[in-house]
């Protein structure tokens, strides 16, 4: 019996396409994340059916004429990512050795992933070369890197992602504060130096975020319930990472109170302070509506679940 062959999905041209073909915020993440890494392997410029595997046309493009080689080298640069230390290390050489053309750059994404060996000095040479018109920059997994203040100039940025850091702190922070009003994203995951200081100028400063991560192992007194009180206030917050924080139930009843009609995603892992007088009775009381994410483990305090059980198959059924 012949059997139809499995449709062949396209590669993916940004984040939000990939996360309108595979519908699963995971999935699409990994997707594009390949693709990323595809396209790095070889050179920038993906592998389809229709080249070899040794061919890479925007490659070729570069030794047509001198027109060609700068059409096509601001195509290149409009999205940077490394995640190979030599190819880091030559990227940064090459930028040592040239002149820079243009007074703003074109890159509007800018990742670095997994650079463990990544130097700072490294990164404040090729800087000033990628800086004025970034959207996104991540450096995830990078420990020893912090995005100067030059890459947060030109006021576009709209994501921003630094997993793992031991440099981020409340002083650069302030300086996000400062330069990002557009700021929908930050993730500060394991960014065990941020306290509420900095949290709070970023709720005051940046009132598009809706996406922050906070989650941590360590020092998680220094997030607490301050934190979600300007945040609460300032933004409408949707997705939020709270895993390992000191917040208490006051901070959630803020959030249920201020943001119940945007938060969707909620992660509250190891916030051994929370009782059922939080979200037990929010929920109860039909605040957080639109909760679709819930994550509480390790929350020892917790003892009526009667309600959470009753939200979900209520989200089941709809």
């Amino acid at each position: 019996r012949q059997h139809e062959a499995s449709p062949i999905r396209r590669r993916p041209l940004s984040y939000q396409h990939a996360l309108l073909i595979y519908k699963d915020e995971r999935k699409a993440l990994k997707v594009w994340r390949d693709a990323c890494e595809s396209s790095l392997q070889n050179d920038g410029n993906p592998q389809t059916n229709n080249l070899s595997k040794t061919s890479n046309s925007l490659y070729n493009c570069l030794l047509v004429n001198k027109l060609w080689y700068r059409v096509t080298l601001e195509v290149a640069s409009i999205k940077l990512f490394f995640s190979d230390e030599r190819k880091w290390s030559s990227f940064v050489e090459k930028t040592k050795r040239t002149k820079p053309q243009r007074t703003v750059s074109n890159t509007s994404l800018f990742i670095m992933h997994k650079l463990t060996k990544a130097k700072q000095q490294d990164l404040e040479i090729v800087a000033p070369s990628i800086s004025g018109g970034l959207e996104w920059v991540e450096m995830y997994i990078c420990p020893k890197v912090l995005p100067p203040p030059i890459m947060l100039t030109g006021s576009l940025l709209k994501k921003l992602v630094l997993p793992g850091s031991r440099m981020v702190n409340d002083g650069f922070l302030k300086l996000v504060a400062k330069n990002c009003p557009k700021l929908e994203i930050l993730d500060l995951r394991a960014c065990e130096l941020v306290s509420d200081q900095g949290i709070c100028l970023i709720a005051q400063y940046c009132p598009k975020l809706i996406n922050l991560n906070l989650g941590r192992h360590s020092n998680g007194d220094l997030i607490t319930d301050d934190s979600l009180a300007v945040l609460s206030r300032n933004t409408k917050i949707e997705t939020l990472g709270l895993a390992g924080c000191s917040i208490t139930d006051r901070g959630i009843w803020d959030l249920a109170y201020y943001c119940s009609d945007s938060i969707s995603r909620l992660s509250l892992n190891n916030c051994v302070q929370l009782t059922n007088n939080s979200l037990p009775r929010i929920i109860r009381d039909g605040y957080l509506s639109k909760l679709a994410v819930l994550e509480i483990r390790n929350i020892l305090n917790f003892t009526d679940f009667k309600p959470l059980i009753n939200f979900k198959k209520i989200k089941e059924v709809n």
